[in-house]
């Protein structure tokens, strides 16, 4: 060491030891604090007006929030947790590890003392998100889901539930923090309960706050709460919880509406970083919609589902908020050239490898063996299901609630009867030993595959008669013919549909296809005689509807395409229905406008593209003076992404008789949204939002801190993979805020990766650069009995790090990166708090972060100060000196 750096090292171990308050591997930043002196300590401390109305506000909006959050209790007493009411008919959100210990019919209570039947609905194992809606009411008070991708470290949180079951009287507890951290990934278990892109915080949640909500201070709920980081020596809160993100939740509230058992999305491909961090295809299965689209091995991954792809970690958190089915746009480099594909996701499991693990789930959590759903009751049962038919329900079938046409449960002041004359109480006013079973039964349906089949049809329902209103052919029986030509061409074109065949007529060209048992041979040519097997769907299903065509179930909402769009915010998301066609599956999408079929889907074997036939338009049949139900007037054919054909109609042929068809002004349903420019998402995601320099100051007549900085201020970050990290930063629009104190410390501070591994020691810690030319002082710990240790900053830079000294009377540790930079603390300006200030907590906790990612940061105050002389086990501690004691 020479003496310059000797001289160096000895002046930073003798400010380290005149400080005395720098906690190993944690940093300690002053945001406020309040000196009482002994002779004020009788007399009230006077505050700031502004201070209370702030205090005041918050109140209110805790006691907003407060009103849709649900007390989740077991029938039989086991279980317990939380949850949040998202719409008025009492649809609410918890977690599946929750709803799971409950069963399907569950006891909840709202702060307003009363407590209400609830049914499962939906259930999404892998993410710990099920759907239940609450029976009694239709105005149920409701929590609104905020747009999560906007959600910033620093910010002010609370979380609302029932932890450890105390809120037996029903009101929930409140616990303040910040947002610790976005966009977190923690490992499933096997393959369920995996938390993708999640928020961590430093509120208190604890067992029995699953599935309650985390709000913002707006009172919208920017995640569901559902795992901790627990000390390891026992289940003790430390300031670390883990919460689903809202957007994800929003992905998949549509597929738990449907009843079934619904699945995340996988691409078919995994990926890697190299050494220069970029995301590369490192593997990639030949069947795989992926594969078809054009992905390759070694192809650079710079996008997903409109965001950008920074890491394998940042790919793995934004792949695991997305469902089975989905298509998204994917953003790829190769050779310098970028492309987006349009990628259809499968499924991390296959349907029976879900069905399997949801049931021995189940089995475990109750201690025995559970209801085989999948057992055939009976000969009948199997010449239903062959039919395309569930004997649990009649052709006639009409899901309802015992009070109502609407098909939702009767209000809380109605009362009734069932149709087995069984009286009703007023949910309301039932007693937690006295659940309503004869209400929740008639809305409990088994079936394989589905958490509860009676919402599926529920919903399935309303989706057929909505479109059967406006398009009734269950007269028609004849063939059908379809006259006009090739858009914008002059190419005269003719389809006719047989009940066994198709014929099309393209100019002198005459295309013919069996409509028979082997559908899945049409598709597989990809020809234009995939339309005849579309049309031919179509037709069959608005003759025959959604029981008669085959068994057809509700899958629940996919984003649709216009056009050549790629951008998944301007997809809109459309009902499915999914009908089992002789050897071919059917999917209907349903426009949520008009409520008509907007896109037919048909698939044939596995690994082949599905037929594509879009319905851009539709137009009233007008025989004479009458108009008739509505058919489509422009449809267009295609394949994966490739266009094939679009045709123009100008008239149909139902039968013997000829309708003309003709567009009456005003009758014309929308098409399909065009599609518009490209929205730059990056100006609103998080994360990338950085300070190159940073002052933080104290504001006697304010409780936040006021932050100046020397660069611009923009609102939003501005994103560019083709850009150096660095070059990304940007100022912040609201300084003086918590986010900005964390943005701006965040790179000051470094991971540090070396040795560990062994007798459950850990291999990374924290620390922070004091000096422009790299230095990081950090704790004295095992992880240093190495010869290199790793540091990574949140900009991405990777370096090798040797330890320049160590103080062993300190325990801490100066190593030196040999990285320039003008980011880092100034021992020399260091400041000496009171008791009672206010510090946030950065550091590294758990090993969360991981490469780029922000450290964790946690918020609290000086609860004392004193001198240390403690012990670690047996033997005294190596450091006597004095301390700061937080509550971070």
């Amino acid at each position: 060491m020479d003496g310059k750096t000797m001289k160096h090292f000895h002046f930073t171990l003798a400010r380290a030891q005149r400080l005395g308050s720098i906690l190993l591997s944690w940093i300690v930043l002053l945001t406020s604090s309040i000196a009482i002196s002994a002779a004020d300590q009788t007399q009230p401390i006077p505050v700031a007006p502004q201070v209370l109305d702030a205090q005041q506000q918050r109140m209110a909006i805790m006691e907003r929030a407060a009103t849709a959050t649900v007390a989740i209790f077991g029938l039989d007493g086991g279980g317990g947790g939380s949850g949040v009411i998202v719409s008025p008919d009492g649809y609410a959100l918890t977690n599946y590890h929750v709803s799971s210990a409950c069963g399907d019919h569950m006891r909840c209570g709202l702060n307003d003392g009363r407590i209400y039947d609830a049914v499962i609905v939906g259930v999404d194992a892998t993410g710990d998100v099920s759907l239940i809606q609450l029976l009694g009411r239709d105005d149920f008070p409701t929590a609104p889901l905020a747009d999560s991708d906007l959600v910033r470290v620093g910010e002010w949180c609370f979380a609302a539930g029932n932890p450890f079951v105390l809120a037996t009287n029903l009101q929930p507890s409140i616990s303040l923090g910040i947002v610790s951290g976005v966009g977190r990934y923690q490992y499933p278990a096997g393959t369920l309960l995996e938390y993708a892109d999640c928020i961590q915080t430093d509120a208190a949640i604890n067992p029995g706050n699953s599935g309650g909500p985390l709000f913002n201070m707006q009172g919208e709920v920017i995640g569901l709460n559902g795992r901790c980081s627990f000390e390891k020596r026992g289940r003790v809160n430390v300031g670390v919880g883990y919460a689903i993100s809202a957007n994800q939740i929003k992905h998949f509230l549509g597929m738990l509406k449907s009843g079934r058992l619904v699945d995340h999305a996988t691409l078919g491909a995994t990926v890697s970083t190299d050494a220069s961090g970029k995301v590369l295809v490192s593997n990639i299965l030949s069947l795989s919609d992926a594969y078809r689209r054009g992905l390759r091995y070694g192809d650079e991954i710079i996008g997903l589902a409109d965001r950008e792809v920074r890491s394998t970690n940042h790919f793995k958190n934004i792949l695991g908020t997305l469902p089975k089915d989905w298509r998204v746009p994917l953003v790829i480099r190769r050779d310098g050239k970028t492309r987006t594909l349009l990628v259809r996701l499968d499924g991390v499991h296959s349907e029976k490898q879900l069905i399997d693990l949801v049931n021995s789930e189940a089995s475990e959590m109750h201690g025995g063996p559970q209801p085989d759903p999948n057992k055939e009751l009976d000969k009948q049962d199997e010449l239903d299901q062959k039919h395309g038919r569930d004997k649990q329900l009649e052709d006639d079938f009409e899901p309802q609630a015992p009070h109502d046409a609407d098909s939702h449960p009767a209000p809380a002041d109605s009362s009734g009867e069932d149709s087995s004359g069984t009286e009703l109480s007023d949910a309301a006013q039932l007693e937690p030993g006295q659940p309503n079973k004869a209400l929740v039964e008639s809305m409990l349906i088994e079936r394989s595959g589905f958490a509860n089949y009676y919402y599926n049809r529920l919903h399935r329902n309303e989706l057929w008669e909505r479109c059967h209103q406006q398009s009734d052919f269950a007269e028609e029986t004849g063939p059908w013919t379809f006259t006009g030509s090739v858009a914008g061409e002059s190419t005269p074109v003719s389809v006719v549909l047989f009940p066994d065949r198709g014929e099309m007529h393209v100019g002198s060209r005459t295309l013919t296809a069996e409509l028979t048992d082997r559908m899945s041979d049409v598709v597989a040519q990809r020809r234009e005689t995939g339309l005849l097997v579309a049309l031919h769907a179509l037709q069959q299903f608005l003759m025959l509807g959604p029981e008669r065509i085959g068994d057809t179930i509700y899958l629940g909402t996919l984003p649709v395409y216009a056009g050549t769009s790629t951008v998944l915010a301007d997809a809109p998301r459309q009902a499915v229905l999914q009908s089992l066609w002789y050897d071919a599956k059917v999917r209907f999408s349903f426009d949520s406008t008009t409520g008509l079929v907007s896109l037919v889907e048909v698939f044939g074997d596995t690994g082949q593209d599905p037929v594509e036939l879009y319905v851009d338009q539709y137009a009233p049949l007008v025989v004479g003076a009458e108009s008739k139900p509505l058919l489509p007037s422009r449809i267009r054919l295609q394949y994966g992404t490739e266009p094939r054909l679009l045709l123009s109609i100008d008239s149909v042929t139902l039968g013997e008789a000829a309708k003309l068809k003709q567009v009456a002004p005003g009758a014309q349903p929308a098409a399909l949204p065009a599609a518009s420019p490209a929205i730059d998402q990056q100006t609103r995601r998080r994360g990338r939002a950085w300070i190159p320099r940073f002052v933080a100051t104290q504001s006697p007549s304010s409780p936040e801190p006021v932050a100046t900085t020397n660069v611009g201020q923009a609102n939003g970050i501005q994103a560019n993979a083709d850009q150096p990290a660095q070059a990304r930063l940007t100022a912040l629009h609201n300084t003086g805020s918590i986010h900005a104190v964390a943005v701006a410390t965040e790179l000051n501070t470094v991971k540090l990766y070396g040795a560990g591994g062994v007798a459950n020691l850990d291999a990374y810690q924290s620390g922070f650069f004091i000096s422009a030319a790299g230095h990081v002082l950090t704790s004295w710990s095992t992880v240093l009995d190495v010869d290199t240790v790793f540091a990574v900053t949140s900009d991405g830079g990777r370096y090798e790090a040797k330890v320049l000294g160590i103080d062993p009377n300190l325990e801490i540790a100066v190593l030196a990166t040999g990285q320039a930079t003008s980011h880092f603390f100034d021992l020399q300006q260091t400041v000496d708090p009171p008791v009672g200030s206010r510090v946030l907590a950065f550091s590294n906790l758990y090993g969360i972060a991981t490469g780029s990612e922000m450290s964790s940061v946690q918020k609290g105050v000086i609860m004392a100060r004193t001198e240390l002389n403690a012990r670690r086990g047996s033997f005294a501690s190596v450091y006597q000196g004095p301390v700061f004691i937080i509550d971070a």
